[in-house]
Formats: structure tokens, C-alpha cells, sequence
């Protein structure tokens, strides 16, 4: 498998969050709480840091500099907002933030080239409505392969608290359900 079959996997296998009608009209009637660019970045990092924590181990931990998704083509990711870089390396002191070229050169052969290396993708924050939002967090490891997963936040009135989706009535779907 070359280098480009491996970002191809990489970028099909993001997650697609959905919520079905029938799911949102059992939430209870509340204002809606939309996510401040602070609680944004805030969300984001607590995301990655469990990410981490249940799939990186010890290794040095690598971070794309762009927000991508799973339909974001090579080249085209965003920005990542400043806000967000900073919280990210405030949670985890060994991230070290890296472009798409950096990416590229860490892989040989389809593997990343030192295996004691996690590399770690963020997709945008979305709003599911109902105070509950979603991150997609992908990580890429020789040991584990590709991984992504969504991570649901719930605002309960003071805080976002992080919920799964059994607990929200949401629908979690990937590209492929």
C-alpha cells in the first residue's frame, strides 16, 4: 500500500455524524447553546486528549495543522484556528503541530516511519442542535491502524459535558452505515 492509498484511507474513514427527525423530537424543549470560539477550542482539545489517551500510548504525538473532513481534499483543509492549536498544547505538552508536507514525509512503505509516533486529525466542531455538539478525532498509529471516532459534548447549563450518544438520543453514523 502506497503513501497515497494510506491518506486515502485516512480521509474516507473520517466520521459523518447524523441525527434522524425521530431522535430530535425526543429531546427536551431547551435554548439552544451554541459553542463560543473559546469553548470551541476547549471542546476540541478535551476531544484529542481522550483520543490520546485511549489510543496513542507513550509516543510522540503529531497534530495536522488543518481541520479537515472526510471530503476534504489533499491541500484543502482549514486553518487551524490559534485558539484551538493552543488549547490542544496546553492538554498535551509533547503535540507538536505539523503541515501536510511533514505528514507526508513521515510515512514509508504505508507505515509511519518511527512506529513510537501517533498521528492525529481534527475535524470541525458541529452542532447536532439540542446542546449537543460533535468532533471528529482521527488518529493513525502503526500498531492500531486508522482510527476515528466522534465525541459528543452536552451542554447542561454550566458546562460541556462529555456524553455518548446512547445518553443523547443521537445517531452516530460513519460514510459507510
Amino acid at each position: 500500500m502506497n503513501l497515497k492509498h494510506v491518506l486515502a484511507v485516512c480521509t474516507a474513514t473520517m466520521l459523518i455524524v447524523g441525527c434522524s427527525a425521530s431522535d430530535a423530537d425526543s429531546f427536551p424543549a431547551a435554548d439552544p447553546k451554541e459553542a463560543s470560539p473559546s469553548e470551541v477550542a476547549e471542546i476540541t482539545a478535551r476531544a484529542v486528549e481522550r483520543a490520546c489517551a485511549l489510543h496513542c500510548g507513550d509516543v510522540k504525538i503529531r497534530v495536522r495543522d488543518e481541520i479537515v473532513t472526510a471530503t476534504t481534499p489533499t491541500g484543502a483543509g482549514r486553518p487551524m484556528p490559534d485558539d484551538v492549536r493552543n488549547a490542544v498544547v496546553e492538554g498535551l505538552e509533547q503535540a507538536r503541530f505539523i503541515t501536510e508536507e511533514q505528514e507526508l514525509s513521515l510515512f514509508r512503505d504505508g507505515l509511519l516511519d518511527d512506529p513510537r509516533m501517533a498521528i492525529v486529525y481534527i475535524g470541525p466542531l458541529t452542532n447536532l442542535g439540542n446542546n449537543v455538539v460533535a468532533v471528529d478525532i482521527g488518529v493513525v498509529t502503526n500498531r492500531l491502524g486508522t482510527l476515528f471516532e466522534t465525541h459528543l459534548f452536552e451542554w447542561d447549563g454550566n458546562d460541556w459535558i462529555r456524553v455518548f450518544a446512547s445518553e443523547t438520543g443521537i445517531t452516530v453514523t460513519t460514510s459507510v452505515s
